[in-house]
């Protein structure tokens, strides 16, 4: 049960941060000098280096997939023994 908890606040906190800089856009345009297009450039590169991490770590972890990685992975995470 302490790893389906884990999960959920983890995924909370990258949900949390991936959309909360929406609101605070405005404040952070002005204090960097930004103009519009620099704001979606910007957008657009992390959604982009975000899909090749994605693609990265997956084709890294697969080979260690099949061998029971997720288990002791999450167990240790969620310390579990």
């Amino acid at each position: 049960m302490r790893a389906f908890h884990m999960s959920w606040f983890a995924f909370f906190l990258c949900f949390f941060a991936w959309f909360g800089i929406a609101p605070l856009m405005v404040v952070v345009r002005d204090e960097l000098g930004l103009s519009k297009t620099q704001v979606g450039n910007t957008i657009i590169a992390s959604v982009a280096v975000t899909i090749i991490a994605r693609l990265a770590i997956g084709l890294a972890l697969r080979p260690h997939w099949a061998r029971g990685l997720p288990t002791p992975g999450y167990c240790s995470w969620a310390r579990c023994r």
